[in-house]
């Protein structure tokens, strides 16, 4: 009869009183996501004064370590004891790979979009028919000409349909100035290169990864805009892209991202 919230407070406790392992360690609390208690609940917003104050004195202590718990809708900072920025120096290094070879393929000056389209569960929520991501594409790329820049927008997808997502990526043929990175393909192929070259664990060719890497690659401060196809909230019709480059071409908005000039 154990409830979520109680193991993951007798797993800080735990932890607490035990002294450091020489390497870290990762507690797995398994139950049904959404019947979890622990999610939503207010959880103690710092660890012990005694775990703050080995970590000063070790130098370690920052003030955004806090025990990460995302929860939806409902406290929303959640609880985090570890840094908001932690991934893996493999992911990082994966992410610039992919990174480097993307900017290789394009012109000096190349602007960087995202581009994400969910499938499975929301075809009912979102419509992303071949028809209809025509007339999103001739809708937000109207003008676009216009900036005088190369546009590449970085493909993301759960679509598993190769057939699909090529008709996608030949939808800018009709654009010079444009072209679609399938960036799950991509990233895949690159993954398991480095795996097979030792680079990288074998344990990293897996979905998660895959879906860190990418969320590095299509951060805030990377891309200059996003054009989403998803759930509900998320399904825009149109993207003003000429009016949003335009914009932070003239204010010259960090965010701005291109190859080198």
């Amino acid at each position: 009869d154990f409830t979520y919230e109680q193991d993951f407070l007798e797993a800080m406790a735990y932890t607490s009183s035990t002294p450091p392992p020489e390497q870290g360690f990762i507690w797995e609390l398994h139950q049904g996501f959404y019947q979890a208690d622990l999610w939503g609940h207010g959880l103690p917003p710092d660890p012990s004064e005694k775990i703050r104050e080995m970590a000063q004195e070790a130098g370690i202590w920052n003030e955004g370590m806090r025990p990460y718990l995302w929860t939806f809708k409902t406290n929303l900072d959640g609880c985090r004891y570890t840094p908001d920025y932690v991934s893996s120096s493999h992911m990082h290094m994966m992410a610039n790979r992919v990174e480097s070879v993307i900017h290789s393929n394009h012109p000096d000056g190349t602007i960087y979009g995202a581009l994400h389209i969910r499938r499975g569960d929301a075809l009912n929520e979102c419509d992303t028919s071949l028809a209809t991501m025509k007339e999103f594409f001739t809708c937000s790329l109207k003008g676009t000409e216009e900036i005088g820049r190369h546009i590449a927008l970085l493909m993301m997808s759960d679509e598993r349909d190769a057939g699909y997502r090529q008709a996608v990526v030949d939808m800018v043929d009709d654009y010079p100035h444009v072209t679609i990175v399938d960036v799950d393909t991509r990233v895949r192929m690159m993954i398991a290169e480095a795996t097979e070259g030792g680079d990288i664990p074998p344990g990293m060719n897996n979905n998660y990864h895959l879906y860190g890497i990418e969320q590095m690659l299509r951060s805030e401060s990377k891309m200059a805009f996003k054009m989403e196809k998803r759930k509900t909230e998320w399904c825009q019709k149109c993207v003003p892209v000429k009016e949003i480059l335009l914009e932070k071409l003239l204010v010259g908005v960090n965010g701005m991202v291109t190859n080198a000039e």
